[in-house]
């Protein structure tokens, strides 16, 4: 599993490696997963939900081709995209209008906001060298750091971490806030199955695993 998203009811989850095209809708009171279609992504890396339509990052090419934003309709169209600031690009958060995307590759990881121009607003270095996939929490935003095994929550205005948690398999790949809930995926400890998990960060911050 790879990238997650929120649609207000439902979760939503990516691929990452074979069948990367393939995009899932989890029932989050059941953790049923059922696949809803194939869309045009190689890989997905983040994912993220603005209001209306799911969008995940792509890139193709050599190192100097930039990488894509894509926006998929219900079918797996691409319906809309936007070139990004960078050739190794994985997570993506929709924020009101704009959108935060990171870069995994030259380390350190870097993070930008950008409009829906492809124009970057704001950016700066991650706290890790894999920021895999990301989310929007009010005025903060949520890292799941793929090689640092780390979830990290960072100020959007100067990039300072505010909290970190450390996940509890290994390749953490997913993240998303439902408005009360963080939610992550990662490997687990044996790369056999992944797992999802939803955390209540004011109570004892023990996630609770949901589905494996």
């Amino acid at each position: 599993a790879s990238g997650l998203a929120w649609d207000g009811a439902n979760l939503y989850c990516g691929i990452y490696g074979a069948d990367g095209g393939r995009v899932y809708k989890i029932d989050p009171s059941t953790g049923i997963c059922s696949p809803i279609f194939y869309g045009e992504q190689g890989d997905a890396f983040g994912l993220t939900y603005d209001g209306e339509f799911l969008w995940t990052t792509d890139h193709h090419g050599s190192s100097s081709t930039p990488a894509t934003a894509l926006k998929l309709d219900w079918s797996g169209n691409v319906i809309d995209q936007i070139d990004l600031p960078d050739h190794y690009m994985s997570g993506i958060a929709y924020d009101d209008g704009n959108f935060w995307v990171s870069r995994y590759y030259p380390d350190p990881g870097h993070l930008y906001q950008i409009n829906q121009a492809g124009f970057v607003l704001t950016e700066f270095d991650g706290p890790d060298d894999q920021p895999w996939d990301l989310a929007i929490e009010n005025d903060a935003i949520w890292i799941a750091d793929y090689w640092g095994d780390t979830l990290y929550r960072l100020d959007r205005e100067s990039g300072a971490v505010l909290d970190s948690y450390p996940s509890e398999g290994v390749d953490p790949s997913g993240v998303v806030w439902d408005g009360q809930y963080l939610w992550y995926c990662d490997n687990g400890d044996n790369f056999e199955e992944d797992f999802l998990y939803k955390v209540d960060l004011q109570g004892g911050g023990t996630p609770e695993i949901l589905i494996q």
